[in-house]
């Protein structure tokens, strides 16, 4: 019974954002991490369900494809990886300052960064990036954008919930 207490406190927390965790006061330490397994277990069959749920979503919906439920945006894209050809020269052409805008801590690349910067120097973002990077295309996968995120799409706030967007695939 304990989980389902838990349980019911957590979607209040998501629900109205104030917890009610007060049914965890009484449990003793052996309660509390037979509840931590619980939770545990739980989460791996979310996991699985979501992981199942994704996998047929990309089916349906198709590669290139985008459905909104009101609050995201689900979009079905191949998978891309970029690959700098020569670091020194990509190095060299954005110069310090810029290098540390586009190159993130963790080394990932800002592509969006890049093409911002192309536009700013007046050169072609498509051509400098033919020019720097090689890009491999993998598994078309489903990706979730929050609808009110400045990196959703504009299309995105006109889409009629559960209307599927279907575009060109490449």
């Amino acid at each position: 019974m304990h989980f389902e207490d838990a349980l019911l406190a957590a979607v209040t927390v998501d629900v109205t954002g104030e917890a009610e965790w007060d049914s965890l006061n009484d449990l003793d330490l052996m309660e509390l991490l037979g509840l931590v397994a619980e939770a545990r277990r739980q989460k791996r069959l979310a996991d699985l369900i979501r992981n199942a749920a994704t996998s047929r979503a990309v089916g349906v919906l198709g590669e290139g494809s985008a459905v909104s439920d009101g609050r995201v945006l689900y979009r079905v894209t191949p998978k891309s990886t970029r690959k700098v050809k020569d670091p020194v020269e990509l190095i060299q052409w954005l110069g310090p300052t810029d290098a540390a805008t586009v190159i993130r801590m963790d080394y990932a690349l800002s592509i969006e960064a890049f093409r911002g910067l192309c536009q700013a120097r007046g050169v072609d973002p498509v051509e400098q990036e033919r020019h720097f990077f090689t890009v491999t295309w993998g598994e078309p996968e489903l990706t979730e954008i929050p609808l009110d995120n400045a990196r959703a799409p504009r299309y995105a706030a006109s889409m009629i919930p559960g209307e599927i967007r279907r575009r060109e695939t490449r």
